[in-house]
């Protein structure tokens, strides 16, 4: 076979680019496997004269004449990974997204039956700052909660540490964090350390408590009443309320700092928040 009769049984023309020549070889390709998952697999052309032209054409363009017998299946497949790597990739891809999606969305699902078999939820307690271990076991909060007032079935305890000091890239890292907790967080009663309830209430997080319930004022012990100024209201309101029950956070490990609690301004729960407020000062 001559390099003219090469071009004509590969189907292309004596000027195609190499490029032009992959693509048309890998359309020999295509179809002779096409042929081949049929039954009868009979093909109206010779695959491996195809071949042979292929190599020729290749042989001749490299400066080369020696003939090349026909391409072995590895070859083959070299030059279908070649041409449709990043198809494959894409597949590859494709197919973990879709895993990925189907594993969250179960995840979710069960999630959700998990949270519909529970009682409904009596009151949620963010746990803010850096005077607890990051790790820190919350159900021991939240059966704390539940054994001084018996009558509640559900106490929701969530975690965001807050470090007031920055030491490493680590403090930086929990700090952008914990900016990034508060903005989702809806729980109702936040207790924290005073200069966390300092800073959140430039942004006026909290609900006045002398508002929701005046005689809070004469109930409670005036050394345990936290009384601070909102940027929207000069007048100085009762905002938070000096944790000291111990029981509170019996099971976690804290430091000795000044804990305030205070209800958020939109918490769903007024009234049971107000509640353990009272009852935290005991």
């Amino acid at each position: 076979m001559d390099i003219q009769e090469a071009y004509k049984v590969l189907g292309v023309p004596e000027d195609a680019t190499d490029d032009q020549i992959e693509k048309q070889y890998m359309t020999w390709i295509r179809r002779n496997h096409a042929y081949q998952s049929q039954e009868d697999g009979e093909k109206p052309f010779d695959f491996d004269l195809i071949t042979n032209a292929y190599n020729k054409i290749k042989a001749y363009r490299d400066g080369t004449e020696e003939k090349q017998g026909p391409a072995t299946f590895r070859e083959k497949s070299d030059h279908f990974l070649h041409y449709y790597k990043l198809h494959i990739i894409g597949v590859i891809l494709l197919i973990a997204l879709c895993v990925y999606v189907t594993q969250s969305v179960v995840s979710h699902f069960q999630e959700q039956k998990r949270l519909a078999s529970l009682p409904p939820e009596n009151v949620s307690i963010l746990l803010h700052g850096d005077y607890f271990e990051p790790n820190s076991d919350t159900m021991a909060v939240s059966e704390n909660v539940l054994a001084d007032i018996p009558s509640w079935k559900r106490v929701t305890v969530n975690l965001n540490y807050s470090p007031t000091e920055i030491n490493d890239s680590m403090d930086v890292g929990m700090q952008q964090k914990s900016v990034v907790t508060l903005t989702s967080d809806k729980s109702d009663v936040y207790v924290m350390d005073p200069d966390n309830f300092e800073l959140l209430m430039t942004n006026e997080m909290f609900l006045p408590l002398d508002e929701l319930e005046p005689s809070l004022k004469e109930n409670v012990e005036a050394d345990k009443l936290v009384y601070a100024t909102s940027p929207e209201d000069n007048a100085e309101h009762l905002y938070g309320i000096v944790v000291s029950d111990t029981r509170f956070f019996e099971g976690v490990q804290v430091n000795d700092e000044k804990k305030i609690a205070a209800i958020r301004a939109d918490s769903k729960n007024k009234e049971n928040a107000l509640k353990l407020l009272i009852e935290l000062t005991k």
